[in-house]
């Protein structure tokens, strides 16, 4: 959140809009994983990862096969591509069961589960950021400018919370719909806002 460590669960961040909120959960699918160097060699990952705030082990992500050398660039999607993103396309565990995007709805997979709680006076109330649909993945280019040449290279991915409730909308619970499930416009507003949600 900013400059700050995301703690879950107590109401203490304030977003651009002045609303007192906290955060539950955050979960979401990586996709398209490309490293592009000047000469235009790349490489690219077809690997779908889940992302899970609770969950340690998902906030690591291992490429293999990276051929040795200088990359300017990294690009990723957050969500699933058209081909793939089906109802039962990924194994039936727990994490993807629960990320299931309702078939009557146009099936396939959630993108995004952000949920929490914002105040309206002194009372909590809930809201639940849900991005969903093959027409609203968010595509990701940010300069790496990295030489890469041994297998435990790292590369530290950054997600700012914040960025979600600005930029070009400045979200105001009080004003905009809490929950965006089964509402497309709502869905391309938080595609709009979370377009610089990452750097390095």
């Amino acid at each position: 959140v900013d400059e700050n460590d995301l703690l879950l669960d107590p109401i203490n961040y304030i977003n651009e809009a002045g609303n007192d909120y906290s955060v539950t959960d955050l979960m979401y699918f990586l996709s398209n994983v490309r490293l592009v160097s000047k000469n235009g060699v790349h490489h690219h990952d077809l690997g779908i990862y889940y992302v899970n705030y609770k969950d340690l082990s998902s906030l690591s992500i291992q490429i293999d096969s990276i051929n040795p050398g200088f990359y300017d660039s990294i690009s990723f999607d957050l969500g699933i591509d058209a081909a793939r993103n089906l109802s039962g396309y990924l194994p039936n565990t727990i994490e993807n069961i629960n990320m299931a995007w309702p078939v009557g709805m146009g099936g396939g997979y959630h993108f995004l589960k952000f949920e929490g709680k914002f105040m309206d006076g002194t009372t909590p109330y809930g809201f639940a950021f849900h991005i969903g649909k093959s027409e609203m993945i968010i595509h990701y280019s940010l300069p790496l400018k990295k030489n890469l040449k041994l297998w435990n290279e790292k590369i530290t991915l950054k997600h700012n919370v914040s960025e979600w409730f600005k930029n070009p909308l400045s979200y105001d619970f009080l004003i905009h719909e809490p929950y965006s499930m089964s509402k497309d416009s709502v869905m391309h507003v938080l595609q709009l806002n979370g377009a610089d949600i990452f750097s390095l």
